[in-house]
């Protein structure tokens, strides 16, 4: 009986609009003009709107009537009443009469907290609560109860992306009905494992799978802490993607902290794929050695470790992983080749897609980009900084070489699986000509720096990248670097260089390479070497490509001066970075060329000692 009982509500800014009592309410009331006396209605610009008493003064507004009890705490919540608002019963002059009404008031306890805020930031924390709400009532066992913070956060989980993509575009979400926002949310499902259970084909691989998708749940969630609780991570360019900062942050805590995560998974028994249970069991698993490992004294290290260390530059730059215990041979695999994982075969089956959104991970296959479901053996990528992976859109993660070379060598410890290549991209002007490739040697000190020089299977050095074709079609064409087209997500494209040729490595410093590719790039603009773009017809019998082929075959030594005329031109790369100036310190590309320097010198001697020990061909 008591939500037939009719309310009246005195309405004066963002109520008093109809798209917004739709989205809170689901209905339209009819309003009348009406006047509250004795109150001020004030709206600073960079402020929310509030009314406060103050004796002679006249706020003009709307009596809405009609409203139900269950309308009612729909807008307190929105309201945030009893914290960011007190509902009061006011008086109002409605068509000469005086009547009574609730009106939403200010809570003048928290002006300064809340009401010198973005005025975008309401219509977010709208969403939040309205999205927390949704998924209390349709997720899990004991639906439509109201959840502890741990138990929310593991059905969040489950969702993967989706729910900060809505929150970034709340703009567009939070005038949207409830039922639509509903539909937006649940549009890919709440994942399952029956299928798991009922094919015995992928019984096999997965405990291995679990484990996996266990590991990142927790990583997610101390990304979540890190950003929470450290708001430095946070204060990025909207170019950058923006976890760049706290997935490193994360990256390094987690593998800080291995052995203490590992025994919490073996003690929970949430390693390892069980009949009884579903992704959220494992989930609130993951959430809570989460919560156990999370030391803030040890996390604020890492921030600190982080901002001690950062060198920000003016080029935007990317990398993407690739991992596999199959090596070259990961993509054209048969199935059980790969005894661990079946070569990604069951990715979707266990929604890492969701699970490692963070790191942008999906399968590559070489062929496509890892559509939602679709099966296919390949590599396991970390595309970093890939907000969607089926609609390709990505964002440049850093403009800073170090914190790059630290995300490329955190992630790939963090992975567990045998690391393969790495390709670093470079954020070039949309339009502007390319030059050439000025030497072949400048080519060949960027494979001493970042390729696979080492020993075949038969004792005989080689460039491992190049000789074993793992960057060359079956036509004979090389991809040592590349352009692509990244959409951000708006109207703009930006156009990216992907340097294809580095070995990923466990634990090698990255840094020295990745500032030699960007100067090396910058001198001069060079043509990506690949058998796909026009300007430079790259064939297999192109003279610079069968240079290379002959060298990976059988690496010789450099000459000094070779080296020299290498580290020359990368310095004049990076001395002309920001517009024609360094945009790097002066001892910052003083000390890279010498880290790149040294690099060079020590690869170069160690083929000087194979050159005479007879282990080339």
């Amino acid at each position: 009986m008591r939500d037939k009982i009719p309310i009246t509500l005195f309405v004066y800014g963002t109520l008093a609009y109809d798209r917004y009592l739709r989205a809170i309410t689901g209905r339209i009331f009819h309003k009348r003009p009406c006047v509250l006396e004795d109150y001020e209605h004030v709206a600073h610009r960079h402020s929310y709107a509030y009314i406060r008493p103050r004796k002679g003064s006249r706020v003009n507004g709307y009596l809405i009537e009609g409203l139900s009890a269950r309308h009612l705490t729909q807008l307190d919540a929105y309201e945030a009443e009893g914290d960011m608002y007190l509902r009061k019963k006011v008086r109002i002059i409605i068509s000469g009469k005086e009547r009574e009404a609730y009106a939403y008031v200010a809570n003048e306890k928290r002006l300064e907290r809340y009401f010198h805020a973005e005025p975008e930031q309401r219509d977010k924390q709208f969403l939040e609560k309205t999205l927390d709400d949704i998924i209390e009532r349709e997720t899990g066992e004991g639906a439509g109860k109201k959840c502890t913070p741990r138990e929310l956060a593991a059905r969040e989980e489950l969702f993967g992306g989706i729910i900060e993509d809505m929150l970034r575009s709340h703009a567009r979400y939070s005038s949207l009905p409830r039922d639509e926002i509903k539909r937006v949310l649940f549009s890919r499902g709440i994942p399952s494992l029956r299928a798991v259970r009922e094919d015995e084909a992928v019984r096999p691989y997965a405990d291995a799978y679990i484990l996996f998708a266990v590991r990142h749940i927790i990583f997610n969630q101390l990304e979540d802490g890190m950003r929470d609780q450290f708001p430095a991570l946070r204060r990025f360019s909207p170019e950058f993607y923006e976890h760049g900062p706290s997935d490193l942050a994360a990256l390094r805590y987690a593998n800080m902290k291995r052995e203490q995560i590992d025994r919490l998974i073996e003690e929970k028994g949430c390693g390892r794929f069980r009949d009884d249970w579903d992704h959220l069991d494992y989930a609130r698993c993951g959430v809570g050695i989460a919560e156990r490992v999370f030391d803030r004294g040890e996390a604020e290290e890492v921030c600190a470790w982080i901002e001690e260390n950062r060198q920000p530059g003016a080029t935007p730059m990317g990398a993407e992983l690739e991992f596999s215990y199959l090596g070259a041979r990961a993509t054209s695999a048969r199935p059980g080749q790969d005894a661990t994982y079946d070569g990604f075969y069951y990715f979707h089956d266990f929604d890492l897609l969701r699970r490692g959104w963070k790191l942008g991970m999906y399968v590559d296959d070489h062929k496509a980009a890892g559509l939602s479901g679709e099966r296919s053996r390949g590599f396991l990528e970390y595309a970093l900084g890939r907000c969607k992976i089926p609609d390709d859109i990505s964002k440049p993660v850093t403009d800073d070489p170090w914190l790059l070379a630290a995300l490329i060598v955190e992630a790939a410890r963090f992975c567990g699986i045998r690391p393969h290549s790495t390709h670093l991209s470079l954020q070039i002007p949309l339009h502007g000509p390319y030059g050439k490739v000025a030497r072949s040697s400048d080519l060949f000190c960027l494979l001493l720096l970042g390729g696979d020089i080492s020993r075949d299977e038969q004792g005989v050095v080689r460039e491992k990248r190049l000789h074993n074709r793992e960057i060359e079609d079956e036509w004979g064409g090389l991809y040592f670097s590349k352009e692509n087209f990244h959409s951000c997500g708006d109207e703009t494209q930006r156009r990216v260089i992907e340097y294809q040729f580095p070995r990923l490595a466990l634990d090698r410093d990255y840094s020295p390479l990745i500032m030699a590719v960007k100067g090396f790039h910058l001198a001069g603009n060079p043509h990506p070497v690949n058998p796909y773009m026009g300007g430079v017809d790259y064939r297999p019998d192109h003279p610079l490509l069968m240079e290379l082929k002959r060298w990976a075959e059988s690496p010789r030594p450099l000459g000094d001066e070779e080296i020299a005329a290498f580290l020359t031109r990368v310095e004049e790369g990076l001395n002309k970075e920001a517009s024609g100036a360094p945009a790097h310190t002066r001892s910052f590309i003083s000390s890279s060329l010498e880290a790149a320097g040294r690099t060079l010198s020590e690869v170069n001697g160690l083929l000087k000692e194979y050159l005479g020990s007879n282990l080339y061909p």
